[in-house]
């Protein structure tokens, strides 16, 4: 059960962690390439977590999976339905400053087939390549070069996923850490905080 909560938050820095590794070695980041680094890290991600964990280390007690797939279904329904709601169309645009550096980026990072955060600040020639948290514009990279899918669609796709998935099932599992069987309904009730969905659609339908 735990390994279903936290699959959606771990693959990102595992993403995050390929991408790198395929702009350090100078190949691009295709489907191929990616897809094996990306498995190679897994491995050795599984491998290095059971050596660290210690062997009497307390166990999460985690409600019905039947109780929770549901709460986690209707959250993903509702974080939906505002997402879709922002967005109106794969193709729409947020009209705001800050998404001339966002589109552009992924855009950088697409026409470069790289998914690496050392390459989030290549759009604007930046020399500190870590100093902005690029985490979103790895992913997004990572679909549009994938699938083939526009900048935009690819990070309304993201979004999407972010919001009605990943946001859902992490803090449930933060709630089954901290109250156990009693925490079904964590990640229903994640999705009613301002800050998450609906705040981070104050920035238009990108962000």
């Amino acid at each position: 059960m735990s390994a279903a909560f936290l699959a959606p938050g771990v693959s990102i820095p595992l993403l995050i962690v390929a991408g790198v590794l395929a702009d350090v070695g100078g190949v691009p980041f295709t489907l191929p390439i990616g897809a094996t680094l990306l498995a190679v890290v897994c491995c050795l991600a599984t491998l290095g977590a059971r050596r660290l964990r210690p062997p009497d280390a307390p166990r999460v007690t985690f409600p019905a999976l039947r109780t929770v797939l549901a709460f986690v279904s209707v959250a993903a329904i509702v974080a939906g339905v505002v997402v879709m709601g922002g967005i109106q169309s794969p193709e729409s645009i947020a009209w705001i400053p800050d998404n001339s550096f966002h589109l552009g980026t992924v855009e950088w990072m697409r026409r470069h087939e790289s998914a690496s955060l050392l390459d989030v600040n290549s759009y604007v020639r930046l020399d500190a390549p870590l100093s902005y948290p690029g985490g979103f514009h790895v992913v997004a990279a990572a679909v549009t070069i994938w699938s083939g899918l526009p900048t935009t669609a690819a990070i309304h796709a993201v979004l999407l996923a972010v919001c009605a998935v990943t946001w859902p099932a992490t803090m449930g599992l933060l709630g089954a850490s901290v109250w156990g069987r009693y925490a079904a309904s964590t990640p229903l009730l994640a999705v009613l905080l301002f800050d998450m969905p609906f705040q981070f659609l104050s920035w238009g339908p990108l962000w």
